[in-house]
């Protein structure tokens, strides 16, 4: 769908929807643990995506994760679902920035278009609550001056959906499209989307990725019946400084904070 048609949609749904309390809405928490559930789903390299994102978000410690959008639109929970993946509030050049960004898995059937798309639409929503005075939007830690929108995932989802080259010129066709409508839209002259996806490269497969972590000490939380508090507490201790060297290597690589 094109740019102007979700804005617009978003626009339309959130001026005239019921909006009720969530205690979800707009919180930057950091979502780390991994349930058991998780950790089974972990040791046979399967459904990988969260414990991705939940390793990514522990080796960052000024990223959140899963920051809910849209909660209590509607008067229900229809929305609770629809978060951002990951992201990181910060300072630059004396601009109050945010950096919002939707993660696929290395076998991700959702294209980087698709992924486009999903993370602005949550920044739609971020700006449609804010205009209505929606809490917590309303409040001076949102009123942003630049959106940065990112798509981040392994080389290998990048090259299963055409190529980094492709997904760079997916990106790139996105910002014209947003470019438009910043003309009318004088809300989006701070939201950009991101010249290069974030890519995390190939020296961390699927296969790669799952043995970074101690299968005893996962099996010793399953038989207990425990969660892990973080992927740092069953990740093998060499593997952590390997990994930071990854996400550090894709962000430099990207110019992404």
């Amino acid at each position: 769908m094109a740019l102007d048609a979700i804005y617009r949609k978003i626009q339309q749904e959130a001026a005239g929807a019921v909006v009720v309390a969530s205690s979800m809405r707009g919180i930057r928490r950091r979502e780390l643990a991994l349930s058991s559930q998780r950790l089974r789903a972990l040791l046979t390299g399967r459904n990988l995506e969260v414990t991705l994102e939940r390793t990514l978000a522990a080796l960052k410690s000024r990223w959140f994760n899963q920051l809910n959008a849209a909660g209590g639109v509607g008067g229900g929970n229809g929305f609770n679902r629809a978060a951002v993946d990951l992201g990181r509030f910060y300072v630059g050049a004396g601009l109050r920035c945010v950096a919002l960004k939707e993660l696929k898995s290395w076998t991700a059937t959702d294209t980087p278009r698709e992924a486009v798309e999903e993370v602005f639409a949550y920044c739609a929503w971020l700006l449609a609550l804010r205009r209505r005075g929606v809490s917590p939007y309303e409040r001076d830690a949102w009123a942003l001056d630049r959106v940065q929108l990112h798509v981040i995932a392994p080389e290998e989802y990048f090259r299963s959906h055409g190529g980094v080259a492709t997904a760079c010129e997916v990106l790139r066709h996105a910002e014209v499209e947003l470019a438009a409508l910043r003309v009318t839209r004088p809300e989006l002259s701070g939201v950009a989307v991101a010249p290069a996806p974030i890519v995390l490269a190939r020296r961390f497969g699927e296969d790669d990725f799952v043995r970074c972590f101690d299968t005893d000490a996962v099996n010793c939380l399953l038989r207990s019946g425990r969660s892990a508090a973080s992927a740092l507490e069953v990740l093998r201790p060499e593997a952590i400084p390997a990994l930071g060297e990854w996400l550090h290597d894709a962000l430099a690589q990207a110019g992404a904070a």
